[in-house]
């Protein structure tokens, strides 16, 4: 499996391949309890090792945007189109702005839109409810390809 979904956790993500060597060859269920990026998760179901999948993290923001992925696609990259497409010219303004709308309501389309700007997101530091982290000044958020 290449390529990177969300950027939580890219030492999970280099590490699956060696973990998903530990697994047996068929399990009904996989929990992982520190899903970050689910990267273990998506791996598995990749490569069929799993019937059912628990994702589970102890910081809100990261399930509720993994609720939205699975649950209301759609919706999510519609919402999160609206954002990319808002902040054209004007982006880093817009990224403090999405980031004031984010630490006050905790929307998974706007962490989405701040993960996609943020180099190195600091998801630990969400255990005050606020993303602190800057962009970086010289990354676009990459605009979501859709069958719409």
């Amino acid at each position: 499996m290449s390529g990177r979904h969300l950027p939580l956790d890219r030492l999970q993500e280099s590490l699956a391949p060696v973990i998903l060597s530990c697994f047996p060859p068929h399990t009904s269920r996989l929990v992982e309890p520190f899903a970050g990026s689910a990267a273990i998760s998506l791996a598995s179901a990749y490569k069929g090792l799993a019937d059912r999948f628990f994702i589970n993290d102890a910081h809100q923001p990261i399930i509720d945007l993994w609720r939205e992925i699975i649950e209301r696609p759609g919706e999510l990259a519609d919402k999160y189109r609206e954002l990319w497409r808002a902040q054209l010219g004007r982006e880093r303004e817009y990224y403090d702005t999405v980031r004031e709308k984010f630490n006050r309501t905790q929307k998974p389309e706007f962490f989405l839109s701040l993960l996609a700007r943020c180099v190195k997101p600091a998801t630990s530091k969400l255990t005050i409810g606020c993303l602190m982290r800057l962009a970086a000044r010289a990354r676009l958020a990459t605009c979501l390809k859709t069958s719409n």
